[in-house]
């Protein structure tokens, strides 16, 4: 192997690479062996020089064979991959290291770690393309802070020893968390996710805009003789901005593209201003042993499946409410699953005393408790006398007189209904005084006497439709009481 000096080799690392591969039928780079070969053998070099901090290079192709040959020529205890453009996967397997970081990158394709060991995992403020997957790996400490995922992060049978802090992330798919026990010893955290609507701002769009960025901060430069300001004005300054946009596209060389370019700068304008908070959070098949906190996120689009999530932390997040809560899943699965998932998040809302949600996850419990008995009835074809069927009603008398006990005023406008209006009404036709002549005075003395119990009367009623009103009343009466508690419960 030709030995390269210090310059040659960070030459060799900023050189343009585009005619190292081709695009096949597919569109996929296909990249010449040799030059990749030659670009990981030199790369222990370009990290020595670079003291582990690999900075603003474009990286292309770098899979488990590429990682290998790195591998056989250094050993790593910790990299630092800083402003870089990766333009093929990103595989890594089989790596154990003490810290690997991705920081500020574009990544266009996807990244895979596979089967790897890692003390410290930190990933910040990366944009890609493609998916993140972690796979059949261990890690100590998980960090993501800020990004734009394109597709999707996927965590599949991974461990978290330490703790893990997702944060400020835009996704477009989904955040699947899949057979993983969260058992961590210090609190986890996701915290602020929000998800990408692909038909305003694509990965593409992204690319667009940074390019453009980069020749505004270098016109600001020239104006300004200053870097850092025109960097800054840059990125904060949108009117500017929109000014030196329309100036420049303008020209010839946009002439043909100039309407689909605005358009794709009105989008990420829009994108940056009225984002769509609905990400998909999916846990599947896993377990919440530890402390874990999801924070500040629109769970309208929350699944957890036959996971168990019981000691898991709602603070501040958005569900989907009518007059009891919905999850995403209610109508894709079962009832009795999804009995078992409201009877969860009842748990954790009464855990912290978060009574107001506690009741409405209690009546979506109760109400899959109700589609299952009417599961059951149709598919054995019962209909009237049997068990499953009393059951319903009972459940349908819970409901519409008592609403399942967590709202005081339905059963109280019920008992006062009942009491002043309907049962004398019934009374009034049906019984005559000592004269023959129906009194309504009567009969709403004969109702009162009949549903407060220390309220006594001397006029005679026939026992049947006394008994009746004295049953009901008591029972709408006790719905109210709990009704009431569960209302004000402290």
């Amino acid at each position: 192997m030709e030995k390269l000096s210090d310059v040659q080799i960070l030459d060799f690392y900023s050189s343009d690479l585009s005619k190292n591969y081709y695009l096949d039928d597919n569109h996929i780079k296909v990249w010449e062996d040799n030059f990749i070969e030659n670009y990981w053998l030199h790369f222990h070099r370009l990290i020595e020089l670079s003291d582990n901090e690999i900075n603003n290079i474009i990286i292309p192709r770098f899979n488990r064979d590429d990682l290998k040959v790195l591998l056989s020529t250094i050993s790593l205890d910790n990299i630092v991959f800083s402003k870089c453009t990766f333009l093929d996967d990103f595989v890594i397997e089989g790596l154990k290291i003490e810290q690997f970081s991705l920081i500020d990158c574009v990544l266009e394709s996807n990244v895979f770690f596979m089967s790897c060991e890692i003390d410290f995992l930190d990933i910040k403020s990366i944009v890609l393309s493609g998916n993140l997957n972690l796979i059949d790996s261990e890690i100590n400490t998980f960090l993501i802070e800020g990004g734009l995922f394109f597709e999707s992060i996927v965590l599949n049978n991974t461990q978290i020893i330490e703790r893990f802090n997702f944060n400020s992330l835009s996704i477009k798919n989904s955040l699947i968390l899949k057979k993983i026990i969260f058992n961590s010893k210090k609190e986890s955290l996701i915290k602020d996710l929000k998800s990408i609507d692909d038909s305003l701002y694509s990965f593409e769009n992204y690319l667009i805009v940074e390019r453009f960025y980069k020749i505004y901060e270098k016109h600001l430069e020239d104006k300004q003789n200053n870097k850092f300001l025109g960097s800054f004005f840059a990125r904060f300054n949108d009117n500017d901005f929109s000014e030196f946009l329309e100036k420049k596209l303008t020209g010839d060389e946009f002439k043909s593209n100039r309407d689909s370019l605005i358009n794709v700068f009105r989008n990420y304008f829009l994108y940056k201003k009225q984002y769509v908070f609905k990400p998909d959070v999916r846990l599947e098949e896993s377990l919440v042993l530890g402390l874990l906190t999801f924070h500040s996120i629109n769970l309208k689009n929350f699944h957890f499946g036959n996971s168990n999530i019981e000691k898991l932390k709602f603070l501040d997040c958005d569900w989907h409410i009518t007059n009891r809560l919905i999850i995403a899943e209610d109508y894709i699965k079962s009832a009795k699953q999804l009995e078992r998932q409201y009877r969860q998040l009842k748990r954790i809302f009464r855990k912290d005393e978060n009574w107001h949600m506690a009741s409405l996850a209690y009546i979506s419990e109760m109400e899959m408790v109700l589609k299952k008995i009417g599961y059951h009835i149709d598919e054995n074809k019962l209909r009237y006398f049997s068990k499953y069927s009393l059951e319903w009603l009972v459940f349908q008398f819970y409901k519409l007189f008592g609403s399942y006990t967590q709202n005081y005023v339905r059963p109280l406008s019920i008992f006062l209904f009942s009491t002043l209006l309907f049962f004398p009404i019934c009374y009034l036709f049906t019984e005559v005084d000592a004269l023959g002549v129906h009194n309504y005075s009567e009969a709403l003395e004969k109702s009162i006497s009949n549903s407060f119990p220390f309220v006594k009367t001397n006029l005679e009623q026939p026992w049947g439709p006394k008994f009746i009103q004295k049953l009901f009343s008591v029972i709408i009466l006790t719905f109210t009481i709990l009704g009431l508690r569960n209302r004000f419960k402290q």
